[in-house]
């Protein structure tokens, strides 16, 4: 009296074709293209290290910092999209912005050169939609 149930067979499954790595794209130029400002790669090397005064005693002295301040990056003119790109050592507690610091900077960082290819908006051809037109007053309504 006692029936068993038929055996569930088990679905076979596929595979999942594997995905092909895609070649790195080569950051050394971007090619030209129309309408687009384009920046080239510049190889700068590593940032040069901030140089900070220490108390020792009863004098100072010139050590190695962690880190730029914001107010050295800003002076130098380095945006905060190049300071991640270029790896360029912050300390956020740092709050003086030390002038030999920010010369070492403007002497490494050279902005790279913009292609601008754009053309200036008076050339630029007129919309395709006709003048727009002013809405009327209750006033000029009831005329």
């Amino acid at each position: 009296m006692s029936e068993k149930a038929p055996k569930k067979k088990a679905k076979a499954t596929k595979a999942a074709p594997k995905k092909k790595a895609k070649p790195k794209k080569s950051k050394v130029k971007a090619e030209k293209e129309e309408g687009k400002v384009v920046m080239q790669k510049v190889d700068l090397g590593p940032a040069p290290r901030p140089i900070v005064n220490s108390r020792h005693g009863f004098s100072m002295h010139e050590r190695e910092a962690r880190g730029y301040s914001f107010g050295e990056l800003e002076s130098a003119g380095v945006g905060a999209g190049e300071v991640k790109r270029l790896k360029i050592p912050i300390d956020i507690r740092r709050r003086t912005a030390l002038e030999h610091n920010v010369e070492r900077l403007k002497g490494w960082y050279k902005e790279p050169e913009r292609n601008p290819t754009r053309e200036p908006a008076a050339e630029k051809p007129a919309s395709k939609a006709g003048p727009k037109r002013a809405k009327k007053t209750a006033e000029e309504k009831s005329e």
